[in-house]
Protein backbone atom coordinates (compact mmCIF):
# COMPACT_ATOMS: atom_id res chain seq x y z
CA UNK A 1 0.00 0.00 0.00
CA UNK A 2 2.81 2.38 0.73
CA UNK A 3 4.56 2.03 -2.19
CA UNK A 4 1.44 2.61 -4.48
CA UNK A 5 1.10 5.84 -2.48
CA UNK A 6 4.70 6.89 -3.40
CA UNK A 7 4.27 5.94 -6.82
CA UNK A 8 0.89 7.90 -6.96
CA UNK A 9 2.84 10.43 -5.58
CA UNK A 10 5.75 10.74 -7.90
CA UNK A 11 3.15 10.56 -10.89
CA UNK A 12 0.89 13.29 -9.32
CA UNK A 13 3.05 16.78 -10.09
CA UNK A 14 3.36 15.20 -14.06
CA UNK A 15 -0.38 15.34 -14.15
CA UNK A 16 -0.75 18.84 -14.01
CA UNK A 17 1.39 19.12 -17.05
CA UNK A 18 -0.79 16.65 -19.15
CA UNK A 19 -3.25 19.64 -20.08
CA UNK A 20 -0.59 21.90 -21.49
CA UNK A 21 1.38 19.02 -22.98
CA UNK A 22 -1.85 18.17 -24.85
CA UNK A 23 -2.27 21.76 -26.06
CA UNK A 24 1.48 21.38 -27.52
CA UNK A 25 0.40 18.34 -28.83
CA UNK A 26 -2.60 19.53 -30.53
CA UNK A 27 -1.71 22.68 -31.88
CA UNK A 28 2.15 22.75 -32.50
CA UNK A 29 3.58 18.97 -32.75
CA UNK A 30 0.63 17.45 -35.02
CA UNK A 31 0.58 20.72 -37.61
CA UNK A 32 4.49 19.88 -37.68
CA UNK A 33 4.13 16.34 -38.34
CA UNK A 34 1.44 16.96 -40.96
CA UNK A 35 3.31 19.35 -42.79
CA UNK A 36 6.69 17.06 -42.87
CA UNK A 37 4.46 13.89 -43.90
CA UNK A 38 2.56 16.79 -46.68
CA UNK A 39 5.87 17.85 -47.98
CA UNK A 40 6.39 14.31 -49.78
CA UNK A 41 3.21 13.94 -51.21
CA UNK A 42 1.01 16.13 -54.19
CA UNK A 43 -1.39 17.75 -51.97
CA UNK A 44 -4.45 20.26 -52.51
CA UNK A 45 -6.56 22.18 -50.11
CA UNK A 46 -9.26 21.87 -52.77
CA UNK A 47 -10.13 18.34 -52.01
CA UNK A 48 -6.99 16.18 -49.17
CA UNK A 49 -7.78 12.93 -50.90
CA UNK A 50 -6.91 13.72 -53.78
CA UNK A 51 -3.06 12.68 -53.10
CA UNK A 52 -0.28 10.92 -54.80
CA UNK A 53 3.01 10.23 -53.38
CA UNK A 54 5.81 12.23 -54.78
CA UNK A 55 8.79 11.82 -52.55
CA UNK A 56 11.31 14.68 -52.99
CA UNK A 57 9.57 16.20 -56.29
CA UNK A 58 8.62 18.46 -54.20
CA UNK A 59 11.94 19.37 -52.93
CA UNK A 60 13.57 19.22 -55.95
CA UNK A 61 10.65 21.27 -57.68
CA UNK A 62 11.47 24.23 -55.09
CA UNK A 63 15.06 24.65 -55.97
CA UNK A 64 13.85 25.14 -59.96
CA UNK A 65 10.81 27.66 -58.92
CA UNK A 66 12.82 30.91 -60.00
CA UNK A 67 9.48 32.94 -57.77
CA UNK A 68 11.04 30.70 -54.79
CA UNK A 69 14.08 31.77 -55.69
CA UNK A 70 13.70 35.36 -56.09
CA UNK A 71 11.85 35.26 -52.84
CA UNK A 72 14.38 33.49 -50.78
CA UNK A 73 17.36 36.32 -52.35
CA UNK A 74 14.69 38.83 -51.36
CA UNK A 75 14.43 37.36 -47.50
CA UNK A 76 18.00 37.04 -46.83
CA UNK A 77 18.72 40.46 -48.45
CA UNK A 78 16.03 41.76 -45.68
CA UNK A 79 17.47 39.75 -42.72
CA UNK A 80 20.94 40.89 -43.27
CA UNK A 81 19.93 44.52 -43.88
CA UNK A 82 17.13 45.03 -41.03
CA UNK A 83 19.17 42.70 -38.31
CA UNK A 84 22.51 44.72 -39.03
CA UNK A 85 21.18 48.16 -39.05
CA UNK A 86 18.62 47.00 -35.44
CA UNK A 87 21.39 45.58 -34.03
CA UNK A 88 23.58 49.20 -34.31
CA UNK A 89 21.13 51.44 -33.67
CA UNK A 90 19.69 49.49 -30.60
CA UNK A 91 23.09 49.44 -29.41
CA UNK A 92 23.33 52.99 -29.72
CA UNK A 93 20.18 53.43 -28.37
CA UNK A 94 20.91 51.51 -25.49
CA UNK A 95 23.85 52.77 -24.76
CA UNK A 96 21.82 56.31 -24.57
CA UNK A 97 19.43 55.25 -22.27
CA UNK A 98 22.02 53.90 -20.03
CA UNK A 99 22.59 57.27 -19.09
CA UNK A 100 21.43 57.94 -15.62
CA UNK A 101 19.87 61.45 -16.21
CA UNK A 102 16.57 63.09 -15.38
CA UNK A 103 13.47 62.25 -17.94
CA UNK A 104 15.71 59.23 -19.31
CA UNK A 105 12.97 57.18 -18.00
CA UNK A 106 10.65 58.82 -20.54
CA UNK A 107 13.20 57.65 -23.11
CA UNK A 108 13.48 54.23 -21.90
CA UNK A 109 9.03 53.78 -22.12
CA UNK A 110 9.13 55.01 -25.52
CA UNK A 111 11.71 52.61 -26.86
CA UNK A 112 8.84 49.88 -26.10
CA UNK A 113 5.94 51.54 -27.86
CA UNK A 114 6.44 50.69 -31.74
CA UNK A 115 7.30 47.06 -30.71
CA UNK A 116 4.15 46.23 -28.82
CA UNK A 117 1.87 47.25 -32.01
CA UNK A 118 0.63 44.82 -34.15
CA UNK A 119 2.88 44.48 -37.38
CA UNK A 120 -0.31 44.91 -39.65
CA UNK A 121 -1.32 48.04 -37.84
CA UNK A 122 2.45 49.55 -38.05
CA UNK A 123 2.37 48.23 -42.11
CA UNK A 124 -0.98 49.58 -42.68
CA UNK A 125 0.33 53.14 -40.48
CA UNK A 126 3.65 52.76 -43.05
CA UNK A 127 1.45 52.63 -46.33
CA UNK A 128 -0.96 55.19 -45.71
CA UNK A 129 2.14 57.97 -45.39
CA UNK A 130 4.02 56.75 -48.19
CA UNK A 131 0.08 56.21 -50.51
CA UNK A 132 1.31 58.19 -53.47
CA UNK A 133 -1.46 61.21 -53.56
CA UNK A 134 -3.07 61.14 -49.70
CA UNK A 135 -0.08 60.33 -47.64
CA UNK A 136 2.31 62.22 -45.04
CA UNK A 137 5.89 61.10 -46.81
CA UNK A 138 4.53 61.17 -50.06
CA UNK A 139 3.31 65.08 -49.71
CA UNK A 140 6.10 65.72 -48.41
CA UNK A 141 8.35 64.36 -51.46
CA UNK A 142 5.82 65.89 -53.99
CA UNK A 143 6.87 69.41 -52.12
CA UNK A 144 10.63 69.23 -53.28
CA UNK A 145 9.84 67.30 -56.29
CA UNK A 146 11.86 63.76 -55.40
CA UNK A 147 8.23 61.60 -55.60
CA UNK A 148 8.69 58.95 -58.50
CA UNK A 149 5.76 59.42 -60.86
CA UNK A 150 4.60 55.91 -60.08
CA UNK A 151 4.78 56.90 -56.36
CA UNK A 152 7.04 55.02 -54.07
CA UNK A 153 5.56 51.94 -53.41
CA UNK A 154 5.68 51.52 -57.08
CA UNK A 155 8.90 51.80 -57.09
CA UNK A 156 10.60 48.45 -56.71
CA UNK A 157 13.75 50.02 -55.08
CA UNK A 158 11.85 52.21 -53.28
CA UNK A 159 9.24 49.75 -51.56
CA UNK A 160 11.84 47.64 -50.39
CA UNK A 161 13.34 50.42 -48.78
CA UNK A 162 10.01 51.12 -47.15
CA UNK A 163 9.76 47.71 -46.13
CA UNK A 164 13.20 47.80 -44.26
CA UNK A 165 12.95 51.16 -42.88
CA UNK A 166 9.06 50.15 -41.39
CA UNK A 167 10.75 46.92 -39.50
CA UNK A 168 13.65 48.67 -38.46
CA UNK A 169 11.19 51.39 -36.80
CA UNK A 170 9.45 48.62 -35.30
CA UNK A 171 12.34 46.68 -33.99
CA UNK A 172 14.77 48.61 -32.56
CA UNK A 173 13.24 49.53 -29.27
CA UNK A 174 13.31 45.60 -28.88
CA UNK A 175 16.74 45.48 -29.39
CA UNK A 176 17.48 48.43 -27.85
CA UNK A 177 15.67 46.84 -24.58
CA UNK A 178 17.67 43.86 -24.46
CA UNK A 179 21.05 45.51 -24.64
CA UNK A 180 20.15 47.53 -22.05
CA UNK A 181 19.33 45.60 -19.95
CA UNK A 182 22.30 43.78 -20.28
CA UNK A 183 24.47 46.97 -19.92
CA UNK A 184 22.62 47.93 -16.65
CA UNK A 185 24.10 44.11 -15.90
CA UNK A 186 27.57 44.91 -15.51
CA UNK A 187 29.12 45.83 -12.56
CA UNK A 188 29.96 49.15 -11.68
CA UNK A 189 33.06 48.19 -10.21
CA UNK A 190 34.90 47.32 -13.59
CA UNK A 191 33.71 50.87 -15.41
CA UNK A 192 35.58 52.67 -12.26
CA UNK A 193 38.88 50.40 -12.21
CA UNK A 194 38.99 51.05 -16.10
CA UNK A 195 38.26 54.66 -15.70
CA UNK A 196 41.23 54.95 -12.84
CA UNK A 197 43.83 52.81 -14.78
CA UNK A 198 42.54 56.08 -18.08
CA UNK A 199 40.44 54.32 -20.17
CA UNK A 200 38.57 56.61 -22.66
CA UNK A 201 34.81 55.76 -23.39
CA UNK A 202 35.49 53.95 -26.23
CA UNK A 203 37.75 51.34 -24.50
CA UNK A 204 35.71 50.67 -21.93
CA UNK A 205 32.66 49.82 -24.70
CA UNK A 206 35.26 47.88 -26.53
CA UNK A 207 37.13 46.34 -23.69
CA UNK A 208 34.37 45.82 -20.97
CA UNK A 209 30.93 46.33 -22.31
CA UNK A 210 30.78 44.74 -25.49
CA UNK A 211 32.28 41.65 -24.09
CA UNK A 212 30.10 40.87 -21.79
CA UNK A 213 27.23 41.24 -23.50
CA UNK A 214 28.30 38.93 -26.35
CA UNK A 215 25.44 36.40 -25.40
CA UNK A 216 22.94 39.17 -25.22
CA UNK A 217 23.66 40.37 -28.47
CA UNK A 218 23.88 36.37 -29.71
CA UNK A 219 19.95 35.30 -28.40
CA UNK A 220 18.66 39.20 -29.80
CA UNK A 221 20.60 38.57 -33.13
CA UNK A 222 18.82 34.40 -33.23
CA UNK A 223 15.80 36.18 -31.98
CA UNK A 224 15.44 38.97 -34.78
CA UNK A 225 17.42 36.55 -37.57
CA UNK A 226 14.44 34.07 -36.93
CA UNK A 227 11.41 36.43 -36.58
CA UNK A 228 12.50 38.81 -39.79
CA UNK A 229 13.08 35.41 -41.75
CA UNK A 230 9.50 34.84 -41.57
CA UNK A 231 8.40 38.18 -42.51
CA UNK A 232 4.71 38.46 -43.73
CA UNK A 233 3.04 40.95 -41.95
CA UNK A 234 4.34 44.17 -42.81
CA UNK A 235 4.76 43.03 -46.85
CA UNK A 236 0.89 42.05 -46.66
CA UNK A 237 0.10 45.24 -45.40
CA UNK A 238 1.97 47.37 -47.48
CA UNK A 239 3.10 46.45 -51.12
CA UNK A 240 1.34 42.73 -51.18
CA UNK A 241 4.81 41.68 -52.50
CA UNK A 242 4.68 44.18 -55.36
CA UNK A 243 5.70 45.51 -57.44
CA UNK A 244 6.09 42.25 -59.22
CA UNK A 245 8.61 40.33 -56.86
CA UNK A 246 10.25 42.95 -55.67
CA UNK A 247 9.55 42.72 -52.07
CA UNK A 248 7.95 38.94 -52.11
CA UNK A 249 9.25 37.18 -48.78
CA UNK A 250 9.93 33.70 -48.27
CA UNK A 251 7.17 33.46 -46.41
CA UNK A 252 4.93 35.42 -48.54
CA UNK A 253 5.42 33.25 -51.27
CA UNK A 254 4.87 29.93 -49.48
CA UNK A 255 1.35 31.46 -47.99
CA UNK A 256 0.34 32.34 -51.39
CA UNK A 257 1.44 29.12 -53.19
CA UNK A 258 -0.59 27.34 -50.28
CA UNK A 259 -3.33 29.08 -49.81
CA UNK A 260 -4.34 31.14 -53.56
CA UNK A 261 -2.72 28.08 -55.39
CA UNK A 262 -4.19 25.48 -53.34
CA UNK A 263 -0.50 23.46 -53.04
CA UNK A 264 -0.37 22.19 -49.81
CA UNK A 265 2.16 19.62 -50.23
CA UNK A 266 4.74 22.02 -52.08
CA UNK A 267 4.21 24.70 -49.81
CA UNK A 268 4.56 22.38 -46.95
CA UNK A 269 7.64 21.31 -48.97
CA UNK A 270 8.79 25.07 -49.11
CA UNK A 271 8.17 25.67 -45.45
CA UNK A 272 9.95 22.79 -44.33
CA UNK A 273 13.44 24.64 -46.59
CA UNK A 274 12.74 27.77 -44.90
CA UNK A 275 13.02 25.73 -41.24
CA UNK A 276 16.34 24.14 -41.88
CA UNK A 277 17.84 27.28 -43.27
CA UNK A 278 16.58 29.01 -40.07
CA UNK A 279 17.74 26.43 -37.82
CA UNK A 280 21.08 26.14 -39.64
CA UNK A 281 21.12 30.01 -39.11
CA UNK A 282 20.82 30.05 -35.39
CA UNK A 283 23.73 27.53 -35.42
CA UNK A 284 26.28 29.28 -37.20
CA UNK A 285 25.04 31.98 -34.65
CA UNK A 286 25.84 29.86 -31.29
CA UNK A 287 29.12 27.98 -33.32
CA UNK A 288 31.10 31.79 -34.01
CA UNK A 289 30.21 32.89 -30.60
CA UNK A 290 31.12 29.67 -28.69
CA UNK A 291 34.55 30.04 -30.84
CA UNK A 292 35.21 33.36 -29.82
CA UNK A 293 34.23 32.63 -26.48
CA UNK A 294 36.86 29.76 -26.31
CA UNK A 295 39.41 31.74 -28.20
Amino acid sequence: MQHTRSITAGIRPYLFFLPAGLVLVAIVLFPLLFSLIASFFDVTLVDLRLISFRGLGNYRAAFQDPNFLASLLNTIVFVVVVVTMETAIGMALALICSIEVKWIGILRIALIVPTVLAPVVVGLMWRYMLFKGHGLLSYLLSLVHLEPEMGILGSPLLSKVSIYVTDIWEWSGFMALIFLAGILSVPDELYEAARVDGAKRLQIFWRITLPILRPTVLVALIIRSMDSFCVYDIIYAITRGGPGMSTTSVSYHISRTTIRYNELGYGSALSWIVTIIVVLLSLVYIRVAYRREVM
